[in-house]
């Protein structure tokens, strides 16, 4: 199914949208101050995203300042402060396909070029995962499968995003989706990736805790051939 939405419709949507939205913010303008996303990109109705559907596809159109954008890029790439929500708008801008601005986007993508101090900036904050195998039996007894998983999860998105730095691709934990296309960008990677992620969470507990040691250690071999590990 091909799906096409170009920058006017988006645009004449946008100013329908926001039609709807008028008569109740007129009504009431300290509504725009109503909280929506506590901490986010988004904290309030007054920088709301839209969204639409087209054929049945959500699409959503943020708008962001050009200041807030350059800023995100040197909060990663010069501060080396990298967080999920800023490397999940980098790797948008990388990934995206521009409407309009081809020449500012261009600059964009120059300027948030993945260093090799950005690159070992997220392994260090990413080499932590919790030994499970170590602690299997000690979990086991203290029923404690909630934490058991949290573990799990924590750990495949580490061994991800140290994966995803080894390879110098953009990667967040931040609403992860379509981990076969991450994966499938990995040129190093410990092979079968994501399936072996996966059945983490449907493995026997001790047969689960002793696979995230093989990916550990597999992980482990590349960084060191990579001179990656401190």
């Amino acid at each position: 199914m091909s799906i096409t939405a170009g920058l006017p419709e988006l645009l004449a949507y946008s100013d329908h949208e926001r039609a709807k939205w008028r008569a109740w913010l007129e009504a009431d303008p300290s509504r725009l101050s109503l909280p929506v996303q506590d901490g986010g990109r988004f904290p309030t109705i007054g920088i709301l995203l839209d969204q639409f559907t087209v054929d049945g596809v959500t699409c959503q159109v943020g708008q962001i300042a050009i200041s807030d954008v350059e800023h995100d890029i040197r909060k990663v790439v010069v501060d080396l402060d990298p967080d999920a929500f800023t490397m999940k708008a980098l790797g948008g801008l990388h990934d995206g396909l521009p409407l309009a601005g081809d020449d500012l986007i261009a600059g964009w993508r120059a300027a948030a070029a993945y260093s090799d101090d950005l690159q070992r900036t997220i392994v260090a904050r990413h080499w932590k995962v919790v030994p499970l195998w170590k602690l299997a039996a000690h979990v086991a007894a203290r029923d404690a499968e909630l934490w058991r998983h949290q573990i799990l999860v924590d750990g495949a998105y580490d061994l991800l995003a140290v994966l995803a730095a080894t390879n110098r691709v953009w990667f967040s934990s931040f609403q992860f989706k379509r981990t076969r296309t991450l994966t499938d960008r990995l040129e190093v990677a410990p092979p079968d990736l994501a399936d072996r992620l996966e059945a983490l969470f449907t493995l026997p507990p001790e047969e689960s805790a002793r696979e995230l040691e093989r990916l550990t250690d597999e992980t482990r071999a590349i960084l060191e051939e990579r001179l990656l590990l401190s």
